[in-house]
């Protein structure tokens, strides 16, 4: 399996929502995750950017390759993230 090197890790993800009806939903599990995001270890920077056509893109960036899947696997990122695939 291959092995990054040392140093910081990027993650960039894209969601485009089927409907404008999950946007309040989408919204308050963002809002929700954000606050596990910033409280999350070796995170260094994360931001989010949408565009007119209801696409949200994520972008973070994380001290080590370990830290993201802290992230990522727990909390309400992990519950939210079945969802996604219904917006």
């Amino acid at each position: 399996m291959y092995k990054c090197p040392p140093g910081p890790k990027v993650s960039v993800t894209r969601l485009g929502l089927r409907s404008i009806r999950y946007r309040i939903l989408f919204a308050w599990n963002t809002f929700r995750s954000m606050q596990q995001l910033r409280q999350t270890p070796g995170l260094l920077q994360g931001s989010l950017i949408w565009d007119a056509h209801q696409v949200y893109w994520t972008l973070t960036v994380w001290q080590d390759e370990e830290s993201m899947p802290r992230y990522r696997n727990n909390g309400a990122h992990l519950k939210v993230m079945p969802k996604l695939m219904q917006w």
